[in-house]
């Protein structure tokens, strides 16, 4: 069996803010810019959404992101989903100063629920 992608899915996050909840610790953005893109689909954000990122003392991040899309022929999708983030120095560099990173800067993955 070959795998075949559906789309790609682009994500941009501003303004950090950090919280401690009786010692867990958070980060979130406001997910601030977003597209889906594939032979089948065409998408842009069509609202900000949030990216939680509970900050794990176990070298991980584990996000909880939900975005809404509208589609180029007007249709809405959702999207939520929840993974594994490894916080190498590349990462944790880039999460802090509010940069873009590249894939070879983590080790990522994700379950995403539409």
């Amino acid at each position: 069996m070959e795998l075949e992608p559906a789309m790609t899915y682009r994500c941009a996050t501003r303004n950090p803010v950090d919280i401690d909840d009786a010692g867990v610790r958070r980060r979130v953005w406001e997910a601030s810019e977003g597209t889906l893109e594939g032979p089948g689909i065409r998408a842009t954000l069509a609202a900000p959404g949030s990216d939680w990122m509970l900050v794990g003392e176990d070298g991980h991040w584990r996000p909880d992101v939900r975005v809404t899309f509208v589609t180029d022929d007007g249709a809405t999708i959702g999207l939520a989903y929840s993974g594994l983030v490894e916080q190498s120095e590349a990462f944790v560099a880039a999460a802090e100063a509010d940069r873009a990173t590249r894939w070879e800067d983590q080790y990522m993955r994700m379950v995403l629920r539409f």
